[in-house]
């Protein structure tokens, strides 16, 4: 069976800001990114930082000095990138996040983005190609596979102090 022409793209686009995020996170502290990211997020965060310092542990180091913006910057690039391809995802979708105005709109945690190396190994990600991809769940799933779309294409970029995610849901088969 040869599978269905592409009819259709959704597109989303989301910046966020790495100022922003770590004065949040300074402010509201771990429980924060716990919100936004799941526990595989989180991990593969955490391992863009040069120690080995517990997740739970993040806010206290900062605190005290211990990290320097520096140290903390591939961890924030990270964390910010996958806040935007949520985002991106809910806006492609047209349905927004919860609690951001949309009352039926996406939680946080049913959009789990992949890195590379995860993506091709897990069965329920949308993408096969290189790159990041994102794993639905729950809402996030169903009201995906309503409107049609059978693949995702994730592109994330980082400039200075912002970090960019645009997604395209490639839609196949015919509406109607």
């Amino acid at each position: 069976m040869q599978p269905l022409p592409i009819t259709d793209l959704l597109l989303g686009t989301d910046v966020v800001s790495l100022a922003r995020l770590q004065l949040m996170w300074q402010q509201r502290g771990d429980r924060l990114l716990a919100r936004f990211l799941t526990q595989d997020e989180l991990r593969y965060c955490q391992s863009a930082l040069p120690e080995a310092i517990l997740l739970d542990q993040l806010g206290r180091h900062l605190a005290k000095g211990a990290m320097t913006e520096t140290t903390l910057l591939p961890f924030l690039r990270r964390a910010a990138a996958r806040i935007a391809v949520k985002e991106a995802v809910a806006k492609a979708l047209g349905v927004g996040i919860n609690g951001f105005g949309y009352a039926q709109g996406l939680r946080w945690h049913q959009v789990s983005v992949l890195p590379a190396t995860a993506a091709s190994s897990n069965p329920n990600s949308f993408s096969k190609a290189q790159g990041p991809s994102v794993c639905l769940t729950g809402e996030a799933l169903r009201v995906a596979e309503q409107q049609g779309v059978m693949t995702w294409r994730v592109s994330i970029a980082h400039d200075g102090d912002t970090a960019l995610a645009t997604v395209i849901g490639l839609v196949s088969g015919f509406n109607g």
